[in-house]
């Protein structure tokens, strides 16, 4: 699992307020395949405790790498292989390195690794440190207590927001600003 310095809802007031945002992950590895018999081996868990097996990208449920993206993937030619460690019949060390751009799923909480069955096999992780960068562009006119307290508002109380229910004519809403 991951610890990190700053609090989750922190990370995730972060990841919202940022336009785009990225952390990477390298896998190096000595025989250890990322996929193998169609059964993901590794995965990356996400804020909500789902486990990934996208390695680049906002690629959710398809198992692949960056490699992938340009067909550069050891094996790719003759074993369709999406990364470079899937590919287990050259035996030297190998790496697969992405970064994961899917705001949603960010920032990861663990690594998950299946099995080395023999002694030969090495496998080892590093993920990267959050990086967001930009402002993400909300609407102009509130259309929500949750617009409102993203584009800075902090006291709570009564506020003309606009109805999208109703041709966005304006309604008083209640927001409570000290909650999610």
């Amino acid at each position: 699992n991951m610890t990190y310095a700053a609090p989750m809802n922190q990370m995730k007031a972060l990841i919202e307020l940022s336009d785009t945002c990225s952390q990477e992950i390298i896998f190096d590895c000595f025989l250890a395949p990322l996929i193998y018999n169609n059964v993901d081996i590794a995965a990356w868990t996400d804020r909500w405790g789902e486990k990934q097996v996208y390695f680049d990208g906002a690629n959710y449920g398809d198992h692949m790498c960056a490699c992938d993206t340009d067909g550069s993937c050891y094996g790719s030619e003759t074993f369709a292989n999406k990364c470079n460690c899937d590919n287990t019949f050259e035996h030297e060390w190998k790496q697969d390195k992405g970064q994961i751009t899917n705001k949603t799923a960010l920032p990861i909480t663990a690594f998950n690794y299946g099995f080395l069955i023999y002694d030969v096999m090495e496998a080892m992780v590093h993920i990267g440190r959050l990086k967001c960068t930009g402002e993400a562009a909300y609407s102009t006119n509130p259309q929500s207590c949750r617009d409102l307290k993203m584009r800075g508002e902090q006291k709570s109380g009564l506020y003309l927001i606009e109805d999208a229910d109703n041709n966005n004519f304006s309604k008083i809403s209640k927001c409570d600003m000290d909650g999610p």
